[in-house]
């Protein structure tokens, strides 16, 4: 949901091939993504994947500190 250009990119590879495959699009912003996300599906947890650096966008930077902050739900982060 954070990543809106991978997103798309995903999304019209798969049905490039033939699989079905939904997602939505949320906002540019990373946190307001977040919370748009968390406003629908109510987490009691969320699950962040980040890109190792040099990879990892500006957008990325202090990500985590500031959704722990803002939402106060348990998280998990991973690298990929």
């Amino acid at each position: 949901m954070v990543a809106v250009r991978p997103a798309r990119t995903v999304l019209g590879q798969l049905g490039e091939i033939g699989t079905e495959a939904r997602g939505t699009v949320g906002s540019d912003e990373p946190l307001e993504a977040f919370a748009d996300a968390i406003r629908a599906f109510e987490p009691d947890h969320l699950l962040i994947a980040l890109r190792r650096s040099p990879a990892s966008g500006w957008g990325e930077h202090g990500l985590v500190e500031r959704v722990v902050e803002r939402f106060g739900l348990p998280v998990t982060v991973f690298q990929v």
